[in-house]
């Protein structure tokens, strides 16, 4: 391969890394906002809307931890251009059903693609941008952010236009934007099927799932989901009913918890990658969630907006956390397990988070017990933190 063959290659990649990246969050930020017109159409109860929210995390994780063994098989490429086709698929058919079980099943495929997309990214990453690791992690986790919350906007202001299910449904032109790059990309540079040894990878996965290492970043994972999830999901509802603010208030200031992710993702994967232990990061992350956390319990009212974005910050070690997928491992079979396992393992536990908090609001009838579970959540960040301060690399022999 002649160096402009292979600099073709890498922009190639670089712009489906981008584009899939912006095709994966939509699919999820995209309903919330119109929940109240879709249930014009769809008979949707407070118990499916439930079932619609846990969705995101249960799909990461049960589709995250079978991403390697389908790769394993279909080579990563392949397995991502069927997630692109999963995702592009279910967000249409969700636009067009009528019944509650069908949109929620729907929507179920359309995540599972995403799931599994989540999983391959670092991997790919690692075969095109193996000198790169840190800037690829920044640009593609802070497209992450973008494509998370620009469709809060977008959405409302296209179904008032043309109705919800088009306003839904419209967001699969990204994930079929993909396809014709994904395919470009394997047929000028292959796939990695030779680069991928059964035999190995069964000897990596041993490794990754009886290493420290591995279960650390999987509990980083969680701590950030954990965050991201609970805070989107109940910091509106505490706001307005603890501290009396309106619903529009309530929105903008939900807003600035939002706004942490753009700028950490885009800052901390650099960051890290100059810091002699980054592992650092993840104290400094932790003690901002929990001072925000206890800054709503114990100051309401008061500081609202800069309690609002330290708990933000709380999840801000989600970039690291894609960072240090590629960063602690030493193949392209060491990324692909330790994706799926730290993905995996750490969105089931986070989806926890927003039910459990509701389950402690329920019992005690007021937002303290709660909120002191939000705060102890960044208390996770030093355990964490002891483990990470060796630079261990989990599929070292």
């Amino acid at each position: 391969m002649t160096p402009a063959t292979r600099l073709r290659g890498r922009f190639l990649a670089f712009v489906a890394i981008i584009m899939v990246s912006a095709a994966i969050r939509p699919a999820v930020s995209g309903v919330a906002p119109v929940i109240g017109l879709i249930k014009l159409d769809i008979p949707l109860t407070a118990v499916t809307i439930g079932v619609l929210g846990l969705l995101a995390p249960v799909c990461y994780s049960l589709f995250g931890t079978i991403s390697p063994w389908v790769a394993s098989k279909l080579t990563l490429e392949w397995t991502l251009v069927m997630a692109m086709v999963v995702l592009a698929a279910g967000q249409v058919m969700r636009a067009v059903v009528s019944t509650d079980y069908a949109f929620i099943a729907w929507s179920f495929v359309a995540i599972g693609g995403i799931g599994i997309a989540n999983v391959l990214l670092p991997p790919i990453i690692r075969r095109f941008f193996p000198d790169h690791f840190a800037i690829m992690t920044s640009l593609y986790s802070a497209t992450l952010a973008i494509a998370t919350f620009m469709p809060s906007f977008i959405t409302p202001a296209v179904a008032e236009v043309t109705g919800w299910r088009e306003a839904v449904g419209m967001w699969f032109i990204l994930a079929a934007l993909t396809l014709p790059l994904l395919l470009a990309l394997i047929v000028r540079s292959g796939t990695s099927r030779n680069e991928i040894n059964k035999d190995a990878r069964k000897a990596v996965a041993r490794k990754v799932w009886t290493s420290p290492t591995s279960w650390a970043i999987a509990g980083a994972f969680a701590i950030s989901s954990f965050f991201a999830y609970t805070g989107m999901s109940w910091l509106p509802v505490v706001l307005t009913d603890r501290i009396g603010v309106t619903a529009l208030e309530a929105g903008a200031i939900t807003a600035v918890f939002g706004s942490t992710g753009l700028p950490s993702n885009l800052v901390v994967p650099l960051l890290a990658s100059r810091l002699k232990n980054p592992a650092w990061l993840y104290l400094v992350s932790g003690a901002a969630g929990t001072t925000g956390a206890l800054g709503i319990l114990l100051l309401p009212g008061t500081y609202t907006l800069v309690w609002a974005f330290l708990l933000g910050l709380g999840s801000m070690i989600f970039a690291l956390n894609l960072y240090l997928l590629n960063q602690r491992t030493k193949t392209q079979e060491g990324t692909v397990v330790l994706s799926g396992m730290a993905q995996g393992i750490g969105y089931a536990v986070s989806a926890l988070g927003p039910l459990m908090f509701g389950v402690l609001h329920e019992i005690t009838h007021g937002w303290d017990a709660p909120l002191l579970m939000l705060a102890a959540g960044g208390l996770g960040c030093i355990p964490i933190f002891l483990v990470l301060r060796r630079p261990t690399l989990v599929d070292a022999d």
